[in-house]
């Protein structure tokens, strides 16, 4: 049976919605590091991440890197700061000669603990999904290594 929600939309994308929507998260996370994080924000967040996110694997000699990055127009560095602000990890970078911006996590306990329970709760839906899913079975692979 389809939802149907109404609302209106702030230059950021969240929506004021009329349908009832619970305020806190229900992402299980080590110390429950998003309890304070709303549900409405992961919902847009993950569609936002499904348009604008990527999800990079790296090797620099002997170690494994993992990068989840989101870049916009310099414009738009207040869409990123608000992402830092709920999820209160990553950085935002600017790069003005190139005008673009950036929010990155790189830090692996971040991206463990963070970022996959994020998404295995709020699921991406693009093509985007399979490459979360190779992300994070290396993040599961290498937490299993240790």
């Amino acid at each position: 049976m389809p939802t149907y929600v109404s609302g209106n939309k702030n230059k950021m994308g969240f929506c004021h919605l009329s349908t009832n929507c619970n305020k806190n998260s229900n992402v299980r996370t080590e110390d429950n590091l998003l309890k304070n994080v709303s549900s409405e924000f992961l919902y847009w967040f993950s569609g936002f991440t499904d348009a604008e996110g990527n999800f990079l694997i790296s090797i620099d000699r002997q170690y494994v890197k993992f990068r989840f990055k989101i870049s916009l127009h310099i414009d738009d560095v207040e869409v990123l700061n608000t992402i830092k602000s709920n999820l209160n990890v990553g950085t935002v970078t600017l790069e003005s000669s190139r005008n673009r911006c950036s929010y990155i996590i790189q830090n692996y306990e971040e991206i463990k603990n963070i970022i996959c329970p994020i998404f295995n709760a709020f699921p991406l839906h693009t093509s985007k999904k399979l490459d979360f899913e190779n992300f994070s079975q290396a993040v599961f692979i290498k937490d299993n290594k240790k």
